[in-house]
C-alpha cells in the first residue's frame, strides 16, 4: 500500500481542508508521518502573499528532489492561482489537482464527509476548525483569492450545528472560519447572527472564536452581534481588516467603506463589548500610495490603536485587478514603509497589553508554549502564558507582566 505524506499551510480553512485529507488518507490509505518516506505527498499550499508562495515554491522543490517519493500533489489555492508557475518546475513527479474529488479519484480513495474521527488528524485536539462558509461577495483589486474560493457558498445551518455538537465533545475551542465570515448566510437567506445564535445554544465549556470579517457587513446586524458577544462562550475578539487609513486607497482598493466609518464601528464595538481584542490588517505600499496616504495610515493607527495588527508589504499577485494598476510603488519603499509600520504596531500593541497587568481572568490553557510553559486565552482572547498547566484546563491567572504579543500570568 503506498503511503501518502500530507502537508499544510497557510489560513485556519487551508489548515482544516488539510485535517480532512489527513483523516481521508488514514481512514483508506496509509498516512506517512515524514517525507522521507512517503510515495506520494500531497501538498495543500497559500498563496495569498508572495513570500509565502516563494517559500511554498521552495519547498515543493525540496520534496520533488526526495529520490523515494514518486509524486508531488499540489493542492488547493496554490493549484488554483499559480498553475503556470508550477508548471515551470517542469518534473514529471508533479502533479496540479485543485478540487477534493479529483484528489480523491486521483488516489484511487472515497471521498467522505465530516465524521468526529477527524478530530485525531488535528496538531492540537483543544483547537477544532469550523468552516462555515467558502468564497465571498467582496471584490477587492489586491486579492487574489476570490479566484481560488470563488463566490459566496454558505453551508446549512443544520449541517454546521451538527458538526459542531461533534467537536464541542473532544475539544474546547472551536475556530468559525472563512474568507469573510461576515457575509455568511447572505446567499441561503440566512446570517452570521442566527448561526451564532444557533451554534451558541448548545451547552457545555467551550469557547468560540470568529474569523475575519469585512467590517462593512456590521450595519447589516450591529446589535444583534453585539448582544451576541455577551455571551459567556463567545471570546471577545474580531477581526476587522482596515487595509489603509486613506480614503483614497481604500477606494482604489474596492473596499466599500471609509476610515472615518471603521473608526465609528470601532468606537461603537469598545464601548459595548467589554473588554474587547481588535485585530486589523494594513497593505503598505499598494499602487499609488503616497506619502501622504501613507501618513493618513500612520494617523489612523494611532486613532484606533488595534491589539493585534497585522501588516503585509503589497504585491502583485495573479489575477488581481490592482497588478495592472500604474504608479507601482518601488519595493525600497515599501520596506522602510513597512519598517515604520512595524514599530508603530509593536509599540500599540505593548501599550494596550500594559493596561492588563495586575487584572484577574479565566483562561483557557490551549497550546504548548516555549520552554516547559503553557499558553492560554483570556475571554478577549489575550494571550496568556504561564508556568504550570495542561493542555485544555479552565485556569484562574493574575497577569503579572506584559510583552507586545503576549502577557504573562501565574494560576490563582
Amino acid at each position: 500500500m503506498q503511503k501518502i505524506f500530507v502537508e499544510g499551510y497557510g489560513c485556519s480553512h487551508n489548515l482544516s481542508d488539510t485535517s480532512k485529507i489527513k483523516w481521508l488518507v488514514k481512514e483508506n490509505l496509509s498516512l506517512a508521518e515524514n517525507p522521507k518516506n512517503a510515495d506520494v505527498i500531497i501538498f495543500n499550499g497559500c498563496t495569498v502573499k508572495k513570500p509565502t508562495e516563494n517559500r511554498m515554491l521552495n519547498l515543493i522543490r525540496k520534496r520533488l528532489a526526495l529520490k523515494n517519493v514518486k509524486s508531488v500533489v499540489i493542492f488547493g489555492c496554490l493549484a488554483r492561482i499559480n498553475k503556470r508557475e508550477l508548471e515551470t518546475l517542469n518534473d514529471k513527479k508533479l502533479k496540479i489537482i485543485d478540487s477534493l474529488p479529483e484528489l480523491c479519484r486521483f488516489l484511487s480513495m472515497p471521498l467522505a464527509d465530516f465524521s468526529p474521527a477527524m478530530l485525531e488528524c488535528l496538531q492540537n485536539r483543544i483547537i477544532s476548525i469550523l468552516p462555515i462558509s467558502t468564497g465571498c461577495l467582496g471584490n477587492c483589486s489586491f486579492c487574489c483569492v476570490k479566484k481560488a474560493r470563488g463566490n459566496l457558498k454558505s453551508f446549512t445551518m443544520p449541517e454546521l450545528d451538527s458538526k459542531f455538537k461533534d467537536l464541542i465533545k473532544e475539544s474546547k475551542e472551536v475556530w468559525l472560519c472563512s474568507e469573510d465570515t461576515g457575509c455568511y448566510g447572505l446567499d441561503i437567506k440566512s446570517s452570521l447572527p442566527k448561526l451564532l445564535e444557533t451554534l451558541l445554544s448548545n451547552k457545555g465549556k467551550y469557547r468560540i472564536r470568529l474569523g475575519m470579517m469585512n467590517p462593512n457587513w456590521l450595519d447589516h446586524y450591529f446589535d444583534e452581534l453585539v448582544e451576541i458577544y455577551k455571551n459567556e462562550h463567545m471570546y471577545k475578539f474580531l477581526h476587522l481588516p482596515l487595509q489603509s487609513g486613506s480614503n483614497s486607497v481604500l477606494k482604489a482598493m474596492n473596499r466599500p467603506y471609509a476610515f472615518e466609518k471603521y473608526n465609528s464601528l470601532v468606537k461603537e464595538l469598545r464601548k459595548k463589548i467589554r473588554p474587547l481584542t481588535l485585530s486589523t490588517d494594513i497593505i503598505v505600499g499598494f499602487p499609488g500610495e503616497t506619502e501622504e496616504d501613507f501618513d493618513d495610515t500612520i494617523k489612523a493607527l494611532n486613532t484606533v490603536k488595534p491589539d493585534i495588527t497585522n501588516v503585509s508589504r503589497y504585491y502583485n499577485r495573479p489575477f488581481a485587478a490592482s497588478s495592472n494598476f500604474k504608479n507601482q510603488i518601488h519595493g525600497r519603499d515599501i520596506k522602510k514603509r513597512s519598517r515604520i509600520l512595524s514599530v508603530l504596531c509593536r509599540k500599540l500593541s505593548f501599550e494596550n497589553n500594559k493596561k492588563e497587568i495586575g487584572k484577574k481572568y479565566e483562561i483557557l490553557v490551549n497550546e504548548l508554549g516555549k520552554d516547559n510553559t503553557f499558553v492560554g486565552r483570556t475571554l478577549a482572547y489575550k494571550s496568556v502564558v504561564v508556568k504550570k498547566a495542561n493542555l485544555g484546563d479552565f485556569l484562574n491567572v493574575k497577569i503579572t507582566s506584559a510583552k507586545p504579543t503576549y502577557l504573562l500570568g501565574k494560576s490563582i
